[in-house]
């Protein structure tokens, strides 16, 4: 099963907050949140509308092994594993907003609230930056090249201090945001980070890892005529969750797509099922269609 595991709802609505609609909007809150049966552990539907163009928007995520337990610094997005949903620069820069935010949060003397509010963003922005710190293999001092996925991660890679992705300066602003306190190139990286120069877009990990999986089921279709490796609900999850945000599609992600539907639309008119109908264009409003 190929669908990126979505580890807590704080990672999900991390992704999601990445992938606006179509029309630019990033608010985004599922109406509601299906169990479906697919892979090994089942995966979730989240399915809702633009509140900005009432675009129709669906994501799906596969369910980890396990659940994490609490609230440990580990559990606030994930476990110990690296995401497969946002990479290491998209993390930081999830950080450097939280940070940037409890820094700029109102003092009042006195107030338990306003500084347990505070408290708590540190602790996400430190968090973030755990995540960061995840793609850094053992052997190695600093995040890889591979690890930045995505035009933002670049953009942020670029335009933030040389040292920034080492495991040494990582640690070290853990251990800052921690503490509640900032390292103090949080507003000067955010305002390059906005006014960063054009870098390639990079498809970024969930690309990555659908693309391949769609591709090889086309592929053994054709050599052995199996109609199950397209009819399943994998299959059909598996282009719902590349397609589903609705938006960045360029041609290749919807000829890939469109190829699996042409192809699982043949075989139902070959057993004498219903046809589901085409998947709307890159440009149109409705998301890939559903059948149960």
């Amino acid at each position: 099963m190929a669908l990126p595991i979505a580890r807590t709802r704080s990672e999900a609505d991390s992704y999601i907050t990445f992938n606006p609609c179509a029309c630019g909007h990033h608010e985004f809150r599922p109406e509601r949140i299906d169990d479906i049966p697919v892979g090994p552990h089942g995966a979730t539907e989240w399915h809702g509308q633009c509140p900005e163009c009432k675009h129709s928007r669906l994501f799906v995520f596969g369910k980890p092994a396990d659940e994490p337990a609490g609230r440990g610094h580990l559990s606030r997005f994930g476990g110990p594993e690296p995401s497969q949903l946002i990479d290491a620069g998209c993390w930081l820069s999830v950080a450097l907003d939280h940070a940037d935010g409890a820094g700029r949060l109102p003092r009042i003397p006195g107030s338990r609230l306003f500084r347990r509010v505070i408290h708590e963003r540190w602790l996400w922005a430190a968090d973030a930056v755990a995540e960061a710190m995840k793609f850094i293999p053992a052997d190695a001092d600093e995040v890889p090249e591979e690890a930045f996925l995505s035009g933002l991660a670049l953009r942020t890679r670029v335009t933030g201090p040389r040292t920034a992705f080492r495991r040494r300066s990582l640690a070290r602003r853990l251990k800052c945001y921690r503490n509640g306190r900032a390292v103090g190139d949080e507003r000067y990286w955010l305002r390059r980070l906005d006014k960063a120069p054009k870098v390639p877009e990079l498809p970024g990990q969930v690309w990555m890892r659908l693309v391949p999986a769609i591709i090889e089921r086309c592929y053994l279709f054709t050599q052995n005529g199996d109609p199950s490796l397209v009819l399943d609900r994998e299959a059909l999850a598996e282009a719902q969750a590349l397609m589903g945000p609705n938006t960045h599609l360029d041609g290749i992600v919807h000829q890939i797509c469109g190829t699996l539907y042409w192809i699982r639309h043949t075989c139902l008119a070959a057993a004498g099922g219903a046809a589901p109908p085409r998947p709307s264009s890159p440009h149109g409003r409705g998301p890939p269609p559903q059948d149960k």
